[in-house]
C-alpha cells in the first residue's frame, strides 16, 4: 500500500462573514489567463468551453465540451442546458475553442449560431498556444491576423489560487489527486477491505471514527492506508455516511476534499463509493465542477444503484452510462448548474469598461469592451 501523504494545511479558518475574493478581468486576455483556473485544469486541443455571466458580468459557470464536432450541437440537446443556465443566473457567455482552426472553427461557430438567440454570445475566442483570436471582431488594429499574445499567469490567476482555485495541466492529472491503488498495493487493498467487511462496525463506532478522521484532516494530519479503509468500511452504514455528510460544511471544504482523496487512494473501487460521493460534494463547495464530476464518476462506477442521488445528470444511472459523448458533455454543463454553490469563496467580474476613446475597443457586434491591452 501506499504511504499516507501529508495534508494541506486548511485555507478556511477565516470568518464565515469574510469577503470573498473579487478578481475584475478587462482584457480577452486576461480572461483567457483565468478559464483554466476556474475550470480546474487546462483544456485539451479540441475542447471548447462556455463560460456563463450574470447580469452584472460575473461568472456563474464554467463548462467544457470534450472535443466536439459541430454534429455535437442542437438545439434539442442545447435546450434544456440554455434552460438551466438561465434558470441559474446566466443572461450572456463566452465561448472559447482550444486548438487549430480546421479544428475548432466549425463546431464553435454552430454553437455560437445556436446559443446566441437564447443568451447573447459575448465573444467567441480560438486558443492556439499562447495566442488568441476573437471570431466576433473583424478590425485587424484590434485582432490581426496573427492573432494576439496573452500570458498564462496573471494578477487575476494568481488572486484565485491564493483563494483555492487550482489548475492542472490536463483532466487526467487532476485525476490523479485521489487514483486508485494498482499492482501489488491494489491487491493489499482489496484483501484489506473483505476482511474488515467480516467484522460488523455499529454505528457508534463509524460515526465516531468519521468524526476523528475529520478533527485529524481539519489540523492537516494524513490518513495511513488501514484508518482509510476501517473509514471507508463505517461508511457502508447509511447512518454514518449521513452523519459525515452533514459535517461537510463551506467552511472546512478543502481539508475535506484532501481527506476524501487520500482514502480514494488507499481503497479498492468496491469501497469508494461513499468517499467518492463525499469528494463530490466538497468539489463543489470549492465550485471545482471537475473534480466533483471525476469523483462522481468513481462514485457511479462503485455502485451506481446505490448512489443515483449524485447522478446530477437529470438521468437515471443506467441512462447516463448509456448516454453518447454529445449528450454526456451536454449533462457535465447541466450538472455545474445543479451543483452550483453560491456560498463560494470567489467572484470573477468582466468588466464592461468605462473608459474613453481610443483606449476603449468594441469587440465584434455584442458590444462587450475590453482596455487596450497596450493602454
Amino acid at each position: 500500500m501506499t504511504t499516507p501523504e501529508a495534508l494541506p494545511p486548511d485555507p478556511d479558518r477565516a470568518p464565515a462573514n469574510e469577503e470573498p475574493t473579487r478578481v475584475r478581468v478587462h482584457t480577452p486576455g486576461d480572461f483567457l489567463s483565468v478559464v483554466p483556473v476556474l475550470l480546474g485544469f487546462q483544456p485539451d486541443e479540441g475542447d471548447v468551453v462556455l463560460t456563463g455571466l450574470d447580469d452584472r458580468n460575473r461568472v456563474v459557470v464554467t463548462a467544457r465540451f470534450a472535443q466536439p464536432t459541430a454534429e455535437h450541437f442542437t438545439s434539442e440537446q442545447l435546450g434544456p442546458m440554455l434552460s438551466n443556465l438561465r434558470d441559474a443566473g446566466t443572461r450572456a457567455v463566452m465561448l472559447t475553442g482550444y486548438g487549430l482552426g480546421q479544428q475548432i472553427t466549425r463546431p464553435l461557430r454552430q454553437l455560437t449560431a445556436l446559443v446566441d438567440p437564447v443568451l447573447p454570445v459575448r465573444d467567441a475566442l480560438r486558443v492556439e498556444g499562447d495566442r488568441y483570436w476573437s471570431y466576433a471582431c473583424q478590425d485587424p488594429s484590434c485582432c490581426p491576423p496573427e492573432g494576439r499574445q496573452f500570458q498564462a499567469e496573471t494578477a487575476s490567476t494568481t488572486t484565485l489560487r491564493v483563494a483555492g482555485l487550482t489548475a492542472e495541466a490536463s483532466r487526467d492529472e487532476l485525476a490523479e489527486r485521489f487514483r486508485p491503488p494498482t499492482g501489488t498495493e491494489a491487491e493489499a487493498a482489496s484483501e484489506a477491505w473483505a476482511q474488515i467487511r467480516r467484522r460488523p462496525v455499529s454505528v457508534a463506532a463509524g460515526r465516531a471514527a468519521v468524526d476523528r478522521a475529520l478533527e485529524a484532516c481539519r489540523d492537516g494530519q494524513p490518513i495511513d492506508p488501514t484508518q482509510a479503509i476501517e473509514l471507508a468500511a463505517a461508511l457502508t452504514a447509511l447512518p454514518v455516511r449521513d452523519h459525515a455528510w452533514a459535517h461537510m460544511t463551506s467552511e472546512h471544504r478543502m481539508a475535506h476534499a484532501a481527506l476524501w482523496s487520500n482514502v480514494l487512494r488507499h481503497v479498492p473501487l468496491e469501497a469508494a463509493a461513499a468517499p467518492a460521493t463525499l469528494l463530490a460534494w466538497t468539489a463543489w463547495q470549492q465550485g471545482n465542477g471537475a473534480l466533483g464530476h471525476l469523483a462522481a464518476d468513481r462514485a457511479l462506477e462503485a455502485d451506481p444503484k446505490a448512489y443515483d442521488y449524485i447522478d446530477v445528470s437529470g438521468q437515471d444511472p443506467a441512462e447516463r452510462a448509456a448516454a453518447d459523448t454529445a449528450a454526456r458533455d451536454l449533462a457535465i454543463c447541466r450538472a455545474a448548474l445543479i451543483a452550483h454553490d453560491r456560498r463560494r469563496c470567489w467572484t470573477v467580474t468582466f468588466v464592461d469598461t468605462e473608459v474613453k476613446p481610443p483606449q476603449a475597443r468594441e469587440i465584434g457586434r455584442y458590444g462587450i469592451k475590453y482596455a487596450a491591452e497596450d493602454a
